[in-house]
């Protein structure tokens, strides 16, 4: 799901036609800050290394998306 949301906002950042990005959880109760823990279950080392990675990449691209204007 973070890759995805990850691929998402860099296409939408080379849109020059979005000038907004909002981020909502289809569920009605949501932790912004929640990891599904059934996700790590089997995910080993490396895995969860690949994992921290890409959020942090995340992050990395929606701190700097205002430098795109």
């Amino acid at each position: 799901m973070v890759d995805e949301l990850h691929r998402s906002v860099q296409r939408f950042l080379t849109d020059a036609g979005v000038r907004v990005i909002v981020l909502a959880s289809a569920l009605v109760r949501f932790f912004s800050a929640r990891a599904e823990i059934a996700e790590f279950e089997d995910i080993g080392e490396a895995g969860m290394r690949d994992w921290v990675e890409m959020v942090h990449s995340l992050a990395q691209t929606l701190r700097h998306s205002d430098n795109r204007c």
